[in-house]
């Protein structure tokens, strides 16, 4: 993303919505969104993309130049707008700018995502899949908690060896890649969209 600019909530959404890519996914690379307080964000809410928040030592935050420039000291990460929109973009397939935003604000509310009735044209979730017997126990363990499954591990164990196995989990793609990134799992689990 382009920062240390000054847009409406609208042209954000739209300028996502268009750079979300074939994978389905928008990239989420370290930009934050802030704008100044106000009980919901609107179409019309002003806003400016620029660094994250770095919090020192002491547990201050301190905010980048721009945004203090610019009076802007509410803020959303790039991490929450791309989830809500991809979670959303995984039950409507032409949301529109409004409905987005209603997503966004309803998530800053209640720290979860909106409910959606989906319709038949919408991006299908992505399969989580281990494409090839895995013998050794730890990273079946590990896999087993990277995405939180219940099973008991000697069923899972069991399981997995009806090649392929897909796991069954409801997550986003961007999600899915995290945890599949974030514990080292692309050697044993694939992420398709």
């Amino acid at each position: 993303m382009l920062k240390d600019r000054i847009l409406t909530f609208e042209e954000l959404i739209k300028e996502l919505l268009s750079v979300y890519n074939d994978d389905g996914e928008i990239v989420d690379d370290g930009w934050t969104v802030y704008y100044k307080d106000v009980k919901k964000i609107k179409k019309t809410t002003e806003c400016c993309i620029s660094d994250s928040i770095i919090v020192t030592d002491d547990d201050e935050e301190v905010y980048p130049s721009f945004a203090v420039q610019n009076d802007m000291d509410s803020y959303v990460t790039d991490e929450i707008i791309v989830d809500v929109i991809t979670e959303y973009l995984m039950e409507k397939s032409k949301p529109t700018v409004n409905q987005l935003i209603d997503a966004i604000n309803y998530y800053l509310e209640n720290d979860c995502f909106i409910y959606v009735e989906a319709d038949d044209n919408a991006y299908k979730k992505p399969q989580i899949v281990i494409e090839k017997e895995i013998t050794d126990k730890r990273v079946l363990m590990k896999i087993r908690k990277a995405f939180s499954l219940e099973i008991p591990l000697g069923e899972f164990v069991e399981q997995t060896r009806n090649i392929p196995y897909i796991i069954d989990v409801k997550l986003t793609l961007p999600e899915a890649k995290r945890i599949v990134k974030n514990n080292e799992l692309k050697d044993y689990v694939t992420v398709k969209f």
